[in-house]
């Protein structure tokens, strides 16, 4: 039933960044997701820690973040806790299937429903124009109705 689907659900919390514009949304997307069986073992053949993955899956991100897109230059390394933290909400467990992981030191589990699964899963979100489009912006468009203009434009591309 709808209501038990409800009810099973994680509250999600929607924490939008400056530091990504809303092209980078699919890089966002990826590093949050994790796949069952992404980065269990490594190139030596062993099997890699939990640590070992989230910084290689930062790295990633951080590459992505340049070299894949490099409009906005903002230094993502102050906020590594962080997006780790976001990235480890919007999972269940870590690549061996342990349910029962530290989110980081002090955030709380619910073992009631999820089984060590976070509280609230945070996704984090670009939530600002790409900052060609804002120097677009800030250029061509002195008056409301040039304004108006330039947004119908972006809605529908």
């Amino acid at each position: 039933s709808p209501s038990a689907a409800a009810g099973s659900r994680r509250p999600r919390l929607h924490l939008i960044m400056e530091h990504f514009s809303v092209d980078m949304q699919p890089m966002l997307d990826r590093y949050q997701q994790r796949l069952e069986n992404n980065n269990t073992n490594g190139s030596d053949g062993h099997h890699n820690s939990f640590s070992e993955n989230e910084d290689a899956a930062f790295e990633e991100l951080i590459r992505s973040y340049k070299n894949d897109y490099g409009t906005e230059g903002h230094d993502l390394q102050p906020y590594r806790e962080l997006l780790q933290l976001c990235r480890q909400t919007t999972t269940k467990g870590d690549s061996s299937g342990n349910k029962n992981i530290d989110i980081i030191n002090g955030c709380p589990k619910n073992n009631d429903n999820h089984s060590g699964t976070a509280l609230c899963e945070i996704q984090v979100h670009g939530g600002f124009i790409p900052r060609n489009h804002a120097a677009r912006l800030n250029k061509e468009c002195p008056d409301d109705e040039s304004k108006r203009l330039f947004f119908e434009e972006m809605s529908s591309s």
